[in-house]
């Protein structure tokens, strides 16, 4: 088998854009879906007519002269022929891992059962409100491998990749070292994908590889366990927690003051919430999560502090 041999598994956007990106690379693509019309077989034509697909089913032949094999976030590894994959030893892997082997820039992560998709868009606002660029992708808008395909000489290399992502796709990343990371809540969910929620919650965890930063959740038990698993090292990583409740130093939090109740770090007020345009107390908890993050970066927090009465959600 000819290590340049690569096949995509699944041809929805990110399909694409990993066989779009394998191929600019050099690999040799093969390219496979299950269904008879995947939604980006005609794009894939146009630009790659050289690529051969196969479609309406998985062909055992497509998978059998591969060792390396990147499989699309809907499709799961506990279906038989990726199984069988994994057991003769293939490389079975995503495109979040294929882009933390190529990325030119630091990681943000983030992740969570709900509220992926406002904390990154703020996140990125805050980050642009601070002077600087970021490209935002994932689970949320443009694939991961097309932002890194728009990196070229003509373009601006940035400084942060904030990235949204779900449990599919962290289900095989496996080299995520981000600058700083956060799983923002975790409820059931998929659970018609994994057996029960300590399989699902350590899926998550996943996004705590690495050196980084670790923001926490201390209101949600399931991501306080996370980060004081002494069995790894997130444990010895620094770590900046955010609650509804009142604040430790170090924190972020909500105080009440003299009847109003701020946004605080510590003892420090930041904001009053009245000043904050999107509402409710999941937007509240977002927000702490990205100012968390935004610390965790190095955003100066006078400079983040001006996005949240501008921010109107998504």
């Amino acid at each position: 088998m000819s290590e340049n041999r690569v096949l995509v598994v699944g041809l929805g956007k990110t399909g694409l854009s990993c066989a779009r990106y394998l191929a600019k690379k050099g690999f040799l693509v093969t390219v496979t879906d299950s269904r008879v019309k995947p939604p980006e077989l005609d794009s894939l034509k146009n630009e790659y007519p050289d690529i051969t697909v196969f479609t309406g089913g998985f062909d055992p032949d497509a998978f059998n002269v591969v060792e390396k094999i990147i499989i699309s976030p809907g499709v799961s590894l506990a279906e038989p022929i990726i199984s069988e994959a994994i057991e003769r030893g293939a490389e079975v892997i995503g495109d979040i891992e294929l882009f933390s082997q190529y990325v030119n820039a630091p990681i943000v992560a983030i992740t969570g059962s709900n509220g992926k998709s406002t904390v990154t868009t703020l996140l990125g606002e805050m980050i642009q409100r601070a002077g600087l660029y970021a490209k935002l992708g994932g689970n949320l808008g443009t694939p991961v491998l097309d932002l890194l395909s728009e990196t070229s000489s003509a373009d601006i290399k940035p400084d942060f990749y904030i990235l949204e992502l779900s449990s599919f796709q962290l289900e095989t990343t496996y080299s995520l070292n981000s600058v700083a990371s956060v799983v923002l809540n975790i409820t059931a969910d998929h659970m018609d994908r994994y057996r029960d929620i300590n399989h699902y919650t350590g899926v998550k965890k996943r996004i705590y590889q690495g050196s980084g930063v670790v923001v926490v959740n201390l209101d949600d038990p399931l991501v306080s366990s996370l980060s004081d698993d002494s069995g790894n090292l997130i444990k010895k990583r620094k770590k900046i927690g955010f609650t509804l409740n009142e604040p430790e130093e170090g924190a972020y939090g909500l105080r009440k003051v003299a009847g109003c109740v701020w946004l605080a770090r510590g003892e420090r007020k930041l904001i009053n919430i009245n000043d904050i345009k999107i509402k409710g107390r999941h937007n509240l908890a977002n927000i702490l999560a990205a100012l968390a993050l935004a610390e965790a970066i190095g955003l100066p927090l006078e400079k983040v502090i001006t996005c949240l009465s501008d921010f109107a959600g998504l």
